[in-house]
């Protein structure tokens, strides 16, 4: 399999780009990042030995949902997705380290959304839209709260939302 080397900013991929390989981090660390209102979010790092990239080859998305940056000199390996896929499939250390990792993602996304929930409690409620006050950015990484329409401010941000997450069981709520 193909191996390529980056250099300290470059980029391996972007946002958008087609989710039609893993790389495998030979050496170095790469940053994984988003671009959201302008600003760029850095959504965590990984680190020579593991994945980059796999999350979208696993649910078969079409496009890539981050960008990829190299901090420092960074060398990966570029499986297929096929060729990827098959290999978890053959091999179940693989598959248990893939698993692992991303419960350690959705374990980090949990404390985030309860953290930001905590914040948010804080906050004296009724006082306009948590999309416009930026609240949502730093949500990124975690699973998005579902906003009860009732509450709408759409001359503040055009969309549907509330500062009360709507309960889960009435069609939508919690990011599980």
């Amino acid at each position: 399999m193909p191996a390529k080397r980056f250099f300290q900013g470059d980029t391996l991929f972007r946002e958008g780009d087609p989710a039609d390989c893993v790389m495998r981090v030979l050496s170095g660390t790469v940053e994984v990042i988003r671009q959201v209102n302008g600003s760029e979010i850095v959504l965590g790092r990984v680190q020579t030995g593991q994945h980059l990239g796999e999350m979208g080859v696993i649910e078969g998305r079409p496009r890539r949902s981050a960008s990829a940056r190299a901090v420092g000199e960074v060398e990966v390996e570029i499986i297929s997705a096929e060729d990827f896929l098959n290999e978890v499939t053959r091999t179940p250390s693989l598959a248990r380290e893939l698993i692992f990792r991303l419960s350690q993602h959705l374990h980090f996304a949990e404390d985030r959304i309860v953290r930001n929930e905590q914040q948010g409690d804080q906050r004296p409620r009724g006082s306009g839209c948590d999309r416009a006050r930026g609240r949502e950015r730093r949500d990124i990484g975690a699973a998005p709260t579902v906003y009860a329409p009732e509450s709408h401010h759409g001359t503040v941000c055009g969309r549907p939302c509330t500062l009360q997450p709507r309960a889960a069981g009435r069609g939508g709520g919690g990011p599980l």
